[in-house]
């Protein structure tokens, strides 16, 4: 019995002796691939990544959520000022409405980024440049507001925003659907059912904003510069969150 437990274990753990004379243990862990040894320096090491990866998320998201709302017109930006409350909403309540629906695209990838990455327990070199990625989008995507409202509206600068939004809701989609395929990134107590649930809910935000790039080209209203029909489109993804969740409870994912 005790020689068929060390053999189990020699099986899964292995010693390996570093230059400088120390001894670190290698773990080997089964994933898709096949068989792949981790270290546990390197798990250590994957861990405070993620931690850090955590972190940058959340103060570019800050940032960006900031930087969205000082687009807003005051008297001090503008160098303007209005007699009454009513007449600056006559004047920049559409522009007003744009910024809110930015912001809250943005509080969506920001929420979706944080339940995502709870289901983490580490991360590896594909799942931080694709991350990264993600944030250098969002950027970008603050790019193709200031754009919009400083030249001022059109198909291009809507297709731009739209495309940019879509960029960040594929980026997230990628990372954790190659964390779920792994698992070796996962936490344990995640299942393939919880998790493969999770990457489809991420899927719903670049559908969504996806949907929105054909609206930039469509003729319609068009008040104070924006599109009312490509912002209205926006508003779909409530609709499309609906169908994915009731799509995964009929279908085997």
């Amino acid at each position: 019995m005790f020689k068929r437990s060390f053999s189990l274990a020699r099986a899964i753990f292995s010693l390996e002796d570093t230059p400088d004379g120390s001894t670190i243990v290698k773990v080997k862990a089964k994933g898709e691939a096949g068989v792949s040894e981790l270290s546990s320096p390197s798990v250590r090491q994957e861990r405070l990544f993620l931690k850090r990866l955590e972190c940058l998320t959340d103060v570019v998201f800050a940032i960006l959520i900031w930087q969205i709302f000082m687009l807003i017109p005051t008297p001090d930006s503008i160098g303007k000022t209005w007699p009454s409350l009513f007449e600056y909403a006559a004047e920049n309540g559409v522009l007003v409405l744009v910024v809110l629906v930015g912001v809250g695209w943005v509080i969506v990838y920001w929420i979706q980024s944080n339940i995502l990455f709870s289901a983490l327990k580490a991360t590896d070199k594909f799942h931080s440049a694709v991350s990264i990625t993600q944030l250098f989008l969002l950027f970008v995507f603050l790019y193709s507001m200031k754009l919009g409202v400083d030249i001022g509206g059109s198909a291009g600068t809507w297709a731009f925003e739209s495309i940019s939004s879509t960029a960040i809701g594929l980026c997230a989609y990628l990372a954790f659907e190659h964390a779920r395929r792994s698992r070796l990134l996962l936490h344990e107590d995640v299942s393939d059912e919880a998790a493969a649930k999770m990457s489809a809910w991420a899927n719903a935000a670049p559908i969504s904003t996806g949907v929105t790039i054909p609206f930039a080209f469509i003729p319609g209203p068009v008040l104070l510069g924006f599109s009312v029909t490509w912002e209205s489109s926006f508003f779909i993804y409530p609709i499309v969150v609906a169908i994915i969740k009731r799509f995964s409870r009929t279908t085997a994912i």
